[in-house]
């Protein structure tokens, strides 16, 4: 018995020790599986003890659904402009909201400024989605049109591709600004000596750049399109682009764009060998600056210099001016928003058949017409020639050319002929 007894011991020492190990391990099992499912602050982890998984909450996000109606009045019959006004004032009520912010009377017409500036900063009221849920003829009062939207409103782009999408749609509800690119190339020779590039050659830098700004949701114009679809004479397309101020502000306002990037572009090459492998290294500088047509203000000015190498000359160029493009583009293309509401647009009205005192009843009586900030005469009627001309100043958004043509027939009691209308001038004919 007492050898028998010796021979088990050692059997009830290992049983005795297996069961303690997995005793041990049930216990920090459990233990683990206790703080895991206490780790409520973490939205992604699994919570087991509920045998479900907890989804993120779209708060974790920092986004925040909002609900926003905006409502204009129809002059002359036109819905399509009322409907513009309507969404640019819902879109406000949006980011008011969505940011906790006051964005004046809800009309994104005279707040453009506040609201260019939450979307250049990409700050509370930041807009990434909206959905047109209900719109039309207001049941209370047909002369007026609503618009009833859902939006998504972030405290800050969630990504890179989050925040190209909210600007593309703050620039849909602005109208879509269009820029007019002009830039020459010019190339730096050994002996440092510049001269201008065959224009046989390809022209990279302009389509360069309208990729780049394309890419955020901007309406591009080149040199190339003018050229192309003969917008203007060869005598202004040519001295516009060899960078004379007013002739290149004559040819924007002719093309009905709003902001105008113009300058130059120089490159040189070189061949380096660095560790005995020989490059193409290709530099460039650009140079240029930035107008606002309506008014012919320069805005802004920018030099750069970018470079790249690689085994074949025309890879390294091409990588080059890509480079130099996606720079400025990254630069400017949320900065250009906020340029526009910070700079009064400048509408011209042109009055025929007018005396002084026609004049002046209208003058006093448009200051009252919605987005109109200031009122400027520039030519008074005379007995040889009736002819008026003001300057309306208004936020980035024009007033509308209905809203003013209505004023003035509601102002003189008489009616209203229209001559011509474009983005940046009204002319009408006073009838007798």
């Amino acid at each position: 018995m007492c050898v028998d007894e010796k021979m088990n011991q050692p059997n009830a020492r290992f049983s005795i020790l297996v069961i303690l190990l997995l005793l041990m391990q049930g216990v920090i099992g459990i233990f683990a599986s206790g703080v895991e499912c206490n780790q409520t602050e973490n939205p992604f982890v699994s919570d087991e003890c509920l045998g479900q998984n907890k989804a993120p909450s779209i708060d974790d996000f920092g986004v925040k659904k909002v609900s926003a109606k905006g409502i204009a009045k129809i002059f002359g019959g036109n819905i399509e402009i009322a409907r513009k006004v309507a969404l640019r004032a819902a879109y406000a009520e949006a980011v008011s909201q969505g940011g906790m912010i006051e964005v004046g009377s809800m009309s994104l017409i005279k707040n453009v400024k506040q609201v260019s500036d939450v979307v250049r900063s990409r700050s509370r009221g930041f807009i990434r989605n909206l959905k047109i849920v209900n719109e039309g003829l207001s049941e209370d009062n047909p002369n007026m049109y609503e618009v009833f939207i859902n939006a998504e409103v972030i405290s800050h782009g969630r990504s890179y591709e989050d925040d190209v999408d909210g600007l593309q749609l703050f620039l849909d509800v602005l109208g879509n600004p269009t820029l007019l690119i002009i830039f020459p190339e010019f190339q730096v020779d050994a002996d440092r000596q510049i001269r201008k590039k065959d224009e046989t050659t390809v022209r990279r830098m302009e389509p360069a750049l309208g990729q780049a700004f394309s890419r955020f949701g901007y309406q591009i114009m080149t040199s190339e399109d003018l050229q192309i679809q003969q917008f203007v004479s060869s005598t202004d397309f040519e001295m516009a682009k060899e960078g004379v101020p007013p002739k290149i502000i004559d040819v924007a306002r002719s093309v009905e764009v709003d902001l105008v990037l113009y300058g130059v572009m120089t490159v040189s090459q070189e061949i380096t060998r660095p560790g005995g492998v020989e490059l193409v290294k290709i530099v460039s500088e650009a140079s240029g600056k930035a107008v606002i047509v309506s008014s012919g203000r320069i805005i802004d000015t920018f030099h750069q210099t970018n470079q790249a190498a690689g085994f074949a000359s025309v890879k390294a160029y091409a990588d080059c001016i890509a480079k130099a493009a996606q720079n400025i583009a990254d630069s400017y293309a949320w900065k250009i928003p906020q340029i526009l509401a910070d700079s009064l647009r400048e509408t011209r009205l042109i009055l025929n058949n007018v005396d002084i005192e026609d004049v002046y009843r209208v003058k006093n009586a448009l200051i009252e017409v919605y987005g109109i900030e200031s009122i400027r005469m520039v030519k008074m009627p005379m007995t040889s020639d009736r002819r008026a001309e003001m300057v309306l100043s208004s936020a980035y958004i024009v007033p509308d050319q209905h809203e003013v043509f209505a004023k003035i027939e509601e102002t003189l009691n008489v009616k209203v002929i229209i001559e011509r209308v474009n983005k940046f001038s009204m002319e009408c004919r006073i009838s007798t």
